[in-house]
């Protein structure tokens, strides 16, 4: 998407209409949903540390609460986690671009949704959250209503109609072929913008961004494509109506194992029996498939393969939650033992596919820990 520089920083803003002109199209009122959901709504402030140079590159964008303990739904570009990022922090506020900061985290993403779940690290309040409503039921150019933030505009909880132009659109260069597009106006701060059915309300879709080559065709990402993260990491199920139009059921993990391969050199060691090893998946804050105690009080010698060891695997994790996780192995070894080896890590789906990757590391006193990215 060749605007999507705006989408987080703002550096080069993409107007699809005058600011004035933005809060409604065709004449619609959300002015109940405003008022009734205006405390569900999160404005996000995201600062993304770079690697080398220690640069902070600020972004903003806006949010939703699903539940009550305090778990917010947003888009996966805005706090994404760049090759050069050393760190990702962000924060919200509710109810109005200018309230009280609170740090949030991030739970759980899917890249190839564009969705990403954050929680308030403060789970003493409870919070107020927007319901959600089955996206099938808003029939094509029915009314829509958004709720959203705009930092670069310095726009203060803005409430924007439109309509539901289509169920098919994609953005190629990012590989997300799942969207839906509307008429309504997509300004800088609204990615994660909660969409709701401006006739019956309920959160139906977010907003995703706008397209540069043509008037009036901007994306959003239809919420069923989260009802997986929202199941398995708040216990939601999005309203299925009269059940007709169910979202399509995506392949799970079933299954990880991995095996270890030592090298042969006179450099490396056994494992020894007293070497502790762990391995963990994790996506985001979360460990979605690990192994705390592999193969204690059993040696691995020097040119053996061993395995393979099975992974205890979170509930309903998605092909698309595990991809581009982090395979993290761990030792803790007695005394000073060099472990080089070879990990290969098998990760089985529902639909009978697999995930296969290896990767050498070396392991000591000294470095305990190494990770890897899947693909």
């Amino acid at each position: 998407m060749t605007n999507s520089m705006w989408r987080f920083g703002g550096a080069a803003l993409l107007l699809l209409c005058p600011l004035f002109l933005c809060s409604s199209t065709s004449g619609q009122d959300c002015s109940k949903w405003a008022a009734d959901y205006r405390q569900g709504t999160v404005s996000l402030t995201v600062e993304k540390t770079r690697k080398e140079t220690g640069v902070v590159v600020s972004g903003s964008g806006s949010g939703f609460i699903v539940s009550g303990d305090g778990y917010v739904l947003t888009a996966y570009h805005l706090v994404a986690r760049e090759p050069d990022t050393d760190s990702v922090k962000i924060e919200g506020a509710i109810g109005s671009l200018y309230g009280p900061k609170a740090p949030m985290k991030v739970v759980v993403t899917d890249e190839s949704k564009d969705i990403a779940l954050l929680a308030f690290l403060n789970d003493g309040p409870t919070y107020t959250l927007i319901p959600l409503s089955n996206p099938f039921k808003v029939q094509m150019g029915g009314p829509l209503c958004s709720l959203s933030y705009s930092a670069p505009l310095q726009a203060d909880y803005q409430a924007i109609t439109g309509t539901l132009s289509s169920r098919h659109g994609q953005d190629l260069a990012k590989g997300i072929t799942t969207l839906w597009t509307t008429q309504m106006p997509s300004n800088p701060g609204v990615s994660g913008a909660p969409v709701l059915d401006n006739a019956k309300g309920g959160v139906v879709g977010m907003m995703y961004g706008g397209i540069q080559q043509a008037q009036n065709v901007n994306f959003l990402i239809p919420i069923n494509m989260a009802a997986t993260i929202l199941r398995d990491y708040c216990g939601i199920e999005i309203p299925q109506g009269d059940g007709t139009s169910k979202p399509p059921s995506e392949p799970t993990l079933e299954s990880v194992q991995v095996r270890f391969i030592l090298s042969q050199g006179d450099n490396n060691d056994d494992k020894d029996f007293d070497t502790a090893v762990a391995v963990q998946i994790v996506k985001g804050d979360s460990v979605i498939a690990s192994n705390d105690d592999i193969a204690s009080n059993m040696k691995f010698a020097v040119g053996g393969s061993y395995g393979p060891f099975d992974l205890a695997v979170q509930p309903s994790v998605t092909k698309a939650i595990y991809s581009n996780s982090l395979v993290r192995v761990s030792i803790t070894p007695v005394g000073h033992d060099k472990w080089i080896s070879r990990v290969i890590v098998v990760a089985k789906f529902s639909d009978n596919s697999q995930v296969k990757k290896e990767w050498q590391f070396i392991l000591d006193q000294d470095i305990r820990q190494v990770q890897f990215q899947n693909p």
